[in-house]
């Protein structure tokens, strides 16, 4: 729940500790996972198909990246003995929220919100730690800039300044990329499903059409052309790997690798 200092306090039904066997990851894989969580946690925040639809007829745009994302809210002093981590050596509280709690990206979402203001939706679209600010033009978008920045400092908030760009006609957004021109596949996540293996499991073709249906939109008659794959995942269905199956996959990395353009 949130407070008006804007830190994370958490209530319990009941005191019964929570305990689980702590799973080694290589560092590889961590980044792998840490990426997949959060897309998914973002995606339980806002809807992102409204957030495109207001670039429509913007000509520069401005990113800005909060440092440390979740680090920049405190933790309820009442809070803290519950997010205690041990080491081989030690054991520590968090004083700062964590990645991991349920509702945090709900707390730090509304933090954002709540430190742009009522004027939020004319300034920037605020998705979690990334700030995206659009402008028609260049005098437009300094106006906008100064606003934000003023609020976030009021807010006490920090910006990761490399990780900021101003006034950019063509820019990378949530794996998007962004211009005046419209709205295409970003590169990296593209060549994430044009590089993807032949699937030779039903995990693996869950993979598969889960990284591909974020682009769904740019391959008219995605459900269609992925059905072979998605029939494969359903239970009581024996796995087949065949032409049709190998078709679908290679259909889907070639309308992905063109890279269309879409109208905002």
């Amino acid at each position: 729940m949130m407070t008006d200092k804007t830190e994370m306090q958490i209530q319990l039904h009941d005191d019964t500790p929570v305990s689980y066997k702590l799973y080694r990851l290589p560092y590889s894989e961590r980044v792998v996972v840490r990426d997949i969580v959060n897309e998914l946690l973002d995606a339980k925040i806002i809807v992102l198909d409204d957030q495109l639809d207001r670039l429509s007829g913007k000509v520069y745009f401005t990113s800005l990246d909060l440092k440390s994302g979740y680090y920049q809210i405190s933790m309820a002093e009442g809070s803290r003995h519950l997010m205690t981590f041990v080491i081989p050596d030690e054991h520590y509280k968090y004083t700062r929220m964590p990645f991991g709690l349920v509702n945090a990206p709900a707390v730090f979402q509304h933090m954002v919100n709540k430190a742009l203001g009522k004027d939020r939706y004319d300034l920037a679209i605020p998705y979690m730690d990334d700030l995206l600010s659009p402008a028609t033009t260049i005098d437009e978008g300094l106006a906008k800039v100064r606003k934000i920045l003023i609020s976030l400092r009021s807010a006490g908030l920090t910006l990761n300044i490399k990780k900021c760009y101003f006034f950019k006609r063509e820019l990378g957004y949530l794996g998007y990329e962004v211009s005046c021109e419209g709205l295409r596949p970003g590169s990296n996540k593209t060549e994430a499903v044009a590089s993807f293996p032949t699937p030779t499991n039903v995990h693996q073709v869950k993979q598969f059409v889960g990284l591909a249906s974020f682009f769904r939109r740019f391959i008219i008659g995605f459900s269609s052309i992925v059905k072979p794959l998605t029939t494969l995942t359903k239970t009581k269905v024996a796995w087949k790997w065949g032409e049709e199956q190998e078709t679908a996959v290679q259909i889907i990395k070639s309308k992905l690798v063109e890279r269309a353009i879409l109208a905002l």
